[in-house]
């Protein structure tokens, strides 16, 4: 007789085992306990409504404008008198009408 040794796979894992807690249902709800009291309000806080602006109209366009001015009708009249001439000295008509 001759012993041959073989190595074989590892037997599979058995199936997990599942627990199942079942809990026995919940007992019902006490009643609400409704304490009324007349307090003050409190300062509520102003609610902010934001509205949107309606939208900007866009400016019509500018039309070109072009103002043309004539040329002045000027009619020019020249006109000389003679007053002569007359002396006078330079300090005084500084001192009288300035530089």
């Amino acid at each position: 007789p001759k012993l041959v040794t073989k190595p074989l796979p590892a037997p599979p894992p058995p199936p997990r085992r599942v627990i199942i807690e079942r809990m026995p249902p919940l007992p019902p709800k006490p009643q609400s306990i409704i304490v009324e009291r007349w307090l003050p309000y409190k300062q509520q806080k102003r609610r902010v409504i934001y509205q949107k602006a309606a939208p900007v109209q866009p400016a019509p366009a500018q039309k070109n404008l072009i103002i043309q001015w004539e040329g002045t009708q000027a009619r020019v009249v020249k006109e000389f008198r003679n007053l002569g001439i007359i002396k006078a000295d330079p300090n005084t008509y500084v001192q009288q009408y300035g530089t």
